[in-house]
């Protein structure tokens, strides 16, 4: 029986509550992950170190090359010319794929922009 998309993404958002409790005890930046809203300013800097590395993941459709979609958008957002370190992973039936990537950032505002630049990405399902 197909789940309907709303039930699915609802799913989601309720596993990453519980995977963000669980990983190494860390609180998120952002409890409801989705396309539209995004972490609040004052809580990404109260909750992590920066200048340094930033924790990104995005699920999005497996078609038209959205790893690589996601990569530039990341990159653009960098003052670095090189690729930032990413991994993927892809769903049991190959239609989705989660992509991790871990910029270095200057502040919670550059968190925010690289956010932003994510969410124009085509095929994008969720922000984490």
């Amino acid at each position: 029986m197909k789940k309907k998309r709303a039930t699915l993404l609802a799913e989601m958002r309720a596993w990453q509550r519980v995977a963000t409790a669980a990983y190494n005890g860390r609180p998120t930046a952002c409890e409801e992950p989705t396309v539209d809203n995004l972490p609040d300013l004052e809580l990404l800097e109260t909750v992590h170190s920066f200048p340094g590395p930033y924790v990104f993941k995005v699920i999005g459709s497996a078609e038209g090359n959205f790893i690589g979609r996601v990569v530039a958008a990341v990159r653009s957002e960098l003052a670095e010319s090189v690729e930032p370190a990413f991994s993927f992973r892809k769903t049991a039936g190959e239609r989705h794929v989660c992509v991790t990537i871990e910029p270095p950032v200057d502040d919670g505002e550059h968190v925010l922009a690289i956010y932003r630049r994510l969410r124009d990405v085509d095929g994008l399902v969720m922000l984490l």
